[in-house]
């Protein structure tokens, strides 16, 4: 997905398009629009003339014409700006940068300039809101100035900042754009979401815009406010994640994300196709949303699928009408430490479409696919049990299964991962490949169902890689509950341990979840084996994970 910073400062230092450009993509930013330096109206000390501020931004575009949007900035005042203006766009330059700080935009000295770029076809990138200028210039820049520009027939302007501290009116400024569209009225009017809201206030802002309910998705832009001469990647970087955190919790569809960074840059440019607003009616601001209608349907599909109990049947389908879901998530970049288990738990389903396709491009059968799949359904078997609602737990693990990362070969669960451990004994070293394998929930673990798990693998993945596994059932002092043919201590047999570490993980695994050494007091025991386990954690036995090898 390519990425425009729409709001990029010049600020008269020597141009080094080279360096910019490599800074902006360090940040994941393929192009800009670069700003000139101001008009000696604005700032008589360090202002720059007309011809020296088209000179600079043409500068800065040098050699990346296609990725750098040379914008000029301009003040009212200038002498013969109208015409200049025309040559201006003749020669290229793409829009034009207006601050008023010491005059209104409804001024008929600036409504005539801005009729002349509306002529021309180039859009106006204007700050508002507050203006940190060191006057009291705010009293130029709220939004509702800005609503006589529906006057203007094709104009196409920007409101920076969305116009914090009143981002409510202008929201409220751009549905009345929308309705002025009934009235013959074409001006159309974008938001600038470059930061001048505090971190705090981004949130809010994203939820009003994406879901308010007026068409936003088609005139919503991303911009840093970044110097050229400095691009600061970790700042644009930090807001550039910052932004796409909140419009995946909004559900915002990969579609609005592309119009958000690219496309939307691209129309305001005059660059971009036209689009077709949806009009705005009271009450619902029209109803628009940014979600992608097919997501709940591929949530439903595979919740269905993958066959879970039928009790959860009513709050799944009243959690799925409201649900949120993006269709831009992976599972290699999904946030494991999310604790909406409703979220988590719709995620994943969503997810499961992502890795069908990937299991088909790899001629990868159905029954594996369903069989890995199936830890979906035992983790929200478990955590919905913990938490008296459905909720999917333990993300870390299952976005490995999501990501096509394990997968289930009978009776056990392989995937391949690079060894933490050296063990010189079995020629390994730290950074070789193994295989590791998991032992899921559920069936017997018989020495049999192990071995054919064990070929399964090796023919799955096409070559021999030594097969370890770290697990409770290693424990070596398993021997002393356990009758000598349980099937526990035949599995451990089938390798040999060369390490051990101190571990309560098996309370987690024959009891409840989120069991205890203070809890399991309080836990009953539902076989022999639970109650000598239980019976051994109350009398201060320490328990092990066992790190073992194939033998």
């Amino acid at each position: 997905m390519k990425i425009i910073d729409m709001h990029v400062h010049a600020w008269g230092t020597e141009p080094q398009p080279d360096k910019l450009i490599d800074s902006m993509e360090k940040a994941g930013v393929w192009g800009a629009c670069v700003m000139s330096s101001q008009p000696m109206e604005s700032n008589a000390k360090i202002g720059l003339s007309f011809e020296a501020r088209m000179e600079e931004v043409f500068a800065w575009q040098k050699g990346y014409e296609d990725r750098i949007f040379p914008i000029l900035w301009i003040h009212p005042k200038e002498e013969n700006l109208c015409s200049k203006i025309q040559a201006a766009v003749q020669k290229g330059i793409c829009g034009f940068k207006m601050i008023c700080k010491d005059y209104y935009v409804y001024s008929e000295e600036t409504m005539e300039i801005l009729r002349t770029i509306a002529d021309l076809n180039v859009p106006v990138f204007f700050h508002s809101g507050i203006l940190w200028d060191g006057t009291d210039s705010s009293k130029y820049n709220r939004p509702v100035h800005w609503e006589v520009l529906s006057k203007i027939p094709g104009l196409r302007f920007s409101l920076g900042h969305c116009s914090w501290p009143w981002i409510d009116e202008c929201f409220a400024v751009y549905g009345q754009f929308l309705n002025a569209q009934t009235h013959g009225n074409p001006a159309e009017m974008f938001f600038d979401t470059t930061p001048g809201t505090p971190a705090i206030y981004r949130k809010d802002l994203l939820s009003k815009l994406f879901s308010g309910g007026y068409d936003t998705g088609y005139n919503v832009m991303f911009g840093s406010d970044c110097f050229a001469y400095d691009y600061k990647l970790q700042w644009a970087a930090q807001w550039l994640k910052t932004d796409q955190a909140m419009m995946q919790e909004l559900g915002v569809s990969r579609k609005i994300f592309e119009n958000y960074y690219y496309h939307n840059v691209m129309r305001f440019l005059g660059k971009g196709e036209a689009v077709t607003h949806e009009l705005p009616v009271p009450d619902n601001a029209g109803g628009w949303s940014p979600k992608n209608p097919e997501v709940p349907k591929i949530i439903e599909k595979w919740y269905q699928k993958l066959g879970f109990p039928r009790c959860f049947d009513e709050e799944f389908y009243r959690i799925l009408k409201d649900a949120a879901i993006s269709d831009t998530i992976s599972a290699d970049a999904y946030d494991v430490e999310c604790q909406d288990g409703k979220r988590n738990f719709l995620s994943a389903l969503f997810l499961c479409e992502t890795l069908e396709k990937k299991y088909q491009e790899k001629g990868i059968g159905e029954p594996i696919l369903f069989d890995t799949l199936s830890d979906i359904v035992t983790y929200t078997n478990i955590f919905s049990d913990l938490k008296n609602e459905l909720s999917l737990g333990r993300m870390e693990w299952i976005l490995k299964l999501l990501d096509g990362k394990i997968f289930r070969l009978g009776r056990l669960q392989f995937g391949l991962e690079v060894s933490l451990w050296e063990i010189p004994e079995k020629g390994i070293k730290k950074g070789d490949t193994l295989l590791r394998c998991y032992i899921p929930f559920g069936g017997k673990l018989s020495k049999k169902a192990c071995e054919d798990a064990f070929f399964q693998a090796k023919n799955f993945f096409g070559k021999e890689y030594p097969i370890v596994v770290k697990s409770w059932l290693l424990d070596d002092g398993l021997q002393d509950i356990l009758p000598p043919d349980s099937n526990i201590l035949s599995f451990r047999n089938l390798f040999e341990v060369v390490d051990t570490e101190e571990s309560d993980a098996i309370l987690r695994y024959v009891f409840r979840w989120n069991t205890n050494r203070f809890s399991v007091k309080f836990v009953p025991a539902y076989n022999c084996f639970s109650e000598a386990v239980k019976q051994a954690a109350l009398a201060g036995k320490t328990f092990r994970e066992g790190i073992g090898f194939l033998r």
